[in-house]
């Protein structure tokens, strides 16, 4: 098979289910998931096997441009991912339309460069995934380890063989 990039494979009702919770909030602020994956390095793929999604409580802020987990929020979830042995996959929403598509935004950037590295020592060889969904689409990166720059996530593959392409390439980012 030609490698055409990283992906990200879900199955049931997952992806509702996320796109339901992260664009879905009735006063338009930012949501946020994790999801636990499989990498699967010879298809450069991660297999979404749970999702855990984000209740108010675990926001220590939470509005329409941003949001913030509550204390100890990010240690629970890389401990789940520890002891399921899968990656962990953030996503979080932009409930806006933009002109270009889903971005990560400057704040989601300065967020990567205080966790980012953390995660990857906490889950040795395993990626860590990054997706921000808005209305009109989503962008998403990878990082394999934590002398890398990320690169990014090409396609999210649904259950029924359909392939979502994302918004942005990594050129001119960051």
């Amino acid at each position: 098979m030609e490698n055409e990039g990283k992906s990200l494979r879900f199955r049931g009702e997952c992806f509702q289910k996320l796109q339901r919770h992260l664009l879905g909030n009735p006063h338009g602020s930012e949501e946020a998931a994790f999801l636990f994956a499989d990498w699967m390095p010879d298809a450069q793929t991660g297999a979404v096997k749970k999702c855990r999604y984000l209740e108010d409580k675990e926001f220590e802020y939470q509005s329409r441009y941003g949001l913030e987990l509550a204390e100890g929020v990010l240690d629970d979830v890389i401990k789940q991912a520890h002891d399921l042995e899968m990656s962990l996959v953030e996503v979080h929403s932009h409930p806006f339309h933009s002109e270009g598509g889903a971005e990560f935004s400057s704040s989601d950037w300065t967020g990567f460069q205080e966790v980012v590295a953390h995660i990857l020592w906490r889950l040795p060889n395993r990626p860590y995934f990054a997706l921000v969904f808005a209305p009109d689409g989503f962008d998403g990166l990878v990082w394999l380890n934590s002398d890398d720059d990320p690169e990014s996530l090409s396609s999210i593959l649904l259950k029924n063989d359909e392939k979502l392409a994302a918004d942005q390439s990594r050129q001119g980012r960051g």
